[in-house]
C-alpha cells in the first residue's frame, strides 16, 4: 500500500525596499467648504498608473486645506492593484502631507488587512515626493508574508 501524501507548510517573510513612479491620468478636485478669510477645503479624485517596483494602477481620495493658494495640506487614501516586486494582488495606502513651493510630500502606510490575494498579509510605509507635475515618486519599506506549500511523504 501507498503511503498518502501530505502537504506540509511554512511561513517566511520578505523584506522588500520598492522604489515606484505614479503617473497622474486624471485629477477632479471640487470645494466642499469654503469661507471668507479662511482655509478652503477640497475633495479630489485621482487616477495613476503605476510603474516600477510596482506596476499596475492606483485610485486616491484627497481631502486637502488650502491655507493659501499655493499651499495645502492633506489626507488620503489609495488603492493600488496590479503587482509588487512580481507578487499580484491589490491593497490600500492611507496618506498624509503637504504641498509647498510646487512639492507635494508625504508619508505613506500601507493599511494593516488591505492586501489581497498573493499581498495577503502585506504591511509597511513610506514616502513620496510630486516634484514633476504629474509624476510622482514612491519609495516603500514593507513585509511580504509568503506560505510556502511542500509535498511531503504520508505517515
Amino acid at each position: 500500500m501507498q503511503p498518502n501524501p501530505m502537504f506540509v507548510s511554512s511561513l517566511t517573510r520578505s523584506l522588500l525596499h520598492l522604489t515606484a513612479r505614479r503617473t497622474v491620468r486624471s485629477w477632479t478636485e471640487t470645494p466642499y467648504d469654503e469661507l471668507t478669510d479662511a482655509p478652503t477645503l477640497t475633495r479630489s479624485g485621482v487616477t495613476n498608473t503605476v510603474s516600477g517596483d510596482l506596476e499596475g494602477e492606483s485610485w486616491e481620495q484627497y481631502l486637502m486645506t488650502y491655507r493659501s493658494q499655493t499651499s495645502c495640506s492633506f489626507v488620503s487614501l489609495e488603492r493600488f492593484i496590479g503587482s509588487l516586486d512580481g507578487h499580484r494582488g491589490s491593497f490600500v495606502m492611507q496618506g498624509t502631507g503637504t504641498y509647498e513651493d510646487g512639492v507635494a510630500r508625504g508619508m505613506l502606510t500601507i493599511v494593516p488587512g488591505s492586501g489581497t490575494d498573493e499581498l495577503t498579509g502585506l504591511q509597511g510605509s513610506g514616502t513620496f515626493v510630486a516634484a514633476e507635475g504629474r509624476f510622482s515618486t514612491i519609495r516603500l519599506t514593507c513585509e511580504l508574508l509568503h506560505t510556502l506549500v511542500e509535498n511531503s511523504p504520508g505517515l
